[in-house]
């Protein structure tokens, strides 16, 4: 860790105490009046650090946009322990009358049992106008880099004489172009290039602005940030493996797929674990990651150049207000918090509709889709957040909707454990993988509205139906006629009737199992497709149980 580092962090916390005790000294000034100078560590005592409580549970304060708001939970948390560590430290020092009955120990009593709540994932209408958004604006940068390569092969735009007056530069393109000749496309510094090319500096101050000559050049903090929320939103990655994103941990052949697919990958900081997701490679739509990553790679050359040895391997780097290549870390491992959080906000303001949100929101919205996807499988959403235990995807990734799908979930599994056994194990739900085909219903290859109200007759109502057998002629099944696993099954159920007309009685067989047969035959196979005949003609599965 640098020096520079350290002494920056340390100033850091300075900033961050004296802003406590002018909190603090306020509060005196507030609810005792006088002036500051008129209280002192020996006027302490434990009324007024109750008071100082109060204060700051009251406290009320304008926002941006002149929304009055209390402080948060963990704002006040901080505030009263930054008071209450420093009289910790004054109690230790003979040189200081604290008020012996003062409990340092003590926490804010209305906080000693919040349990912080997470961010809520976003919902699918956000996600979708964010995902929009994002794409909108990296059109507008591509495009926008693309003239520049225009500008830069464009024999008809000359580049003036040194000595040339502000006139010459008075379009854009001139002075673009004029920079990439002279300056490989670096913006030296003003004094250097008003003794250079004074006509130039002139033309930057007067027909447009450095900020405007940049936009052409390098990636600003908003141009990036769209890049970021979309590899965020598309690798479900925590905020700092995102923001700390290196072309070293980019692999562009995957162990299986080769060059068809690249592997993203990045380091969980707290849990010390790699997390990786692939792409498709060969994409050419903005919202392929592989395509994102290569559009960075080939235009934002001149920002990787210029960053420090420490973090020249960072994916996300763009041009400060400061005229320097920056990243959104401290020395290089550590989350800028001065910076994305404010990128990340101008983003949302610029867009109408789009609520504040994080990357952590995304992360847990990632959470929520495969879950959803997987039908309340913890397991998958354990797998797909990379984490230790399947604890923690529950605890702090699921949502009051997901909870809520759990418990479906566990109802479900009862009901068809309670089929099962009522078919005496002949409606078998419990491995779809291996049997094949959806699991609604009481017979493979067919599904059912009502599955707890069965027209057969024995069925009871509320219940799970375990009428193996016979689904075909049951008014409230339907078949997915585009599923080729579905059509074997309902081949093999074929099979199993015809075989049960010489294993059960002739008149029973006329009566319970002619009826499936006849609608199978008439009404379920002549429905599917050549195309989907051909697939199931190549499918193995394993077989359907015997009918009773």
């Amino acid at each position: 860790m640098s020096k520079g580092g350290t002494r920056a962090r340390q100033q850091s916390s300075i900033h961050k105490m004296a802003d406590y005790f002018e909190f603090f000294t306020n509060f005196i000034v507030d609810y005792y009046g006088g002036t500051q100078s008129d209280f002192g560590v020996s006027h302490l005592s434990v009324s007024v650090m109750r008071d100082y409580e109060r204060w700051l549970l009251e406290y009320r304060y304008e926002d941006k946009a002149k929304i009055v708001k209390s402080l948060s939970p963990q704002t006040v948390g901080i505030r009263y322990n930054a008071i209450r560590q420093f009289l910790r430290w004054c109690r230790s020092e003979t040189r200081f009358e604290l008020n012996p009955t003062i409990d340092l120990n003590r926490t804010v009593a209305r906080l000693r049992h919040h349990k912080i709540q997470p961010r809520d994932p976003l919902s699918i209408s956000q996600l979708a106008l964010v995902r929009s958004a994002c794409l909108q604006e990296i059109r507008s940068t591509v495009a926008l880099l693309k003239r520049v390569q225009d500008i830069k092969i464009d024999n008809s735009i000359s580049v003036p004489p040194a000595n040339a007056p502000m006139t010459a530069y008075k379009d854009i393109k001139t002075a673009i172009k004029t920079i990439f000749v002279a300056y490989g496309g670096l913006i030296i510094a003003g004094e250097q290039l008003k003794k250079e090319r004074p006509g130039l500096e002139r033309a930057m101050r007067h027909y447009y602005s450095t900020d405007d000559v940049t936009a052409y050049l390098y990636f600003n903090r908003r141009m990036i940030a769209p890049f970021v929320i979309m590899i965020a939103m598309d690798t479900f990655f925590n905020a700092t493996t995102v923001l700390s994103l290196k072309w070293s941990d980019i692999r562009e052949d995957h162990v299986f797929f080769g060059e068809r697919r690249w592997v993203v990958g990045g380091e969980k900081p707290r849990a010390g674990k790699r997390q990786e997701r692939s792409f498709a490679s060969g994409l050419t739509d903005l919202s392929s990651p592989v395509r994102l990553l290569l559009i960075l790679r080939e235009y934002n050359n001149t920002v990787y150049k210029r960053l420090p040895a420490s973090q020249n391997d960072y994916v996300f780097a763009y041009e400060s207000k400061t005229r320097y290549a920056a990243t959104f870390l401290h020395d290089g491992n550590r989350l800028n918090n001065k910076h994305w959080p404010g990128t990340l906000q101008e983003f949302c303001d610029r867009h109408k509709g789009i609520e504040s949100f994080g990357l952590s929101g995304l992360r847990k919205s990632g959470a929520e889709i495969t879950y959803f996807l997987s039908g309340g499988d913890m397991l998958a959403v354990r797998d797909v957040m990379n984490h230790s235990s399947v604890n923690t995807a529950y605890t702090h990734y699921s949502s009051d909707g997901s909870r809520k799908l759990a418990l479906e979930a566990l109802a479900r599994a009862m009901e068809w454990r309670e089929r099962y056994l009522a078919s005496g194990g002949k409606s078998d739900a419990r491995n779809p993988v291996h049997m094949g085909g959806p699991r609604s219903a009481a017979t493979l290859g067919f599904n059912c509205l009502e599955p707890a109200y069965s027209p057969v007759v024995g069925q009871e109502e509320g219940k799970a139906c375990s009428a193996y057998g016979y689904c075909p002629a049951c008014p409230l099944s339907w078949v997915d006629l585009n599923d080729p696993v579905a059509l074997v099954r309902l081949r093999q159920l074929r099979q199993r009737i015809v075989e049960a007309r010489s294993e059960v009685a002739p008149q029973r067989w006329l009566v319970e199992w002619a009826p499936q047969l006849k609608a199978l035959n008439e009404g379920w196979f002549p429905k599917f497709n050549a195309h989907v005949e051909a697939e199931a003609d190549s499918m193995l599965l394993p077989s359907l149980p015997t009918l009773d």
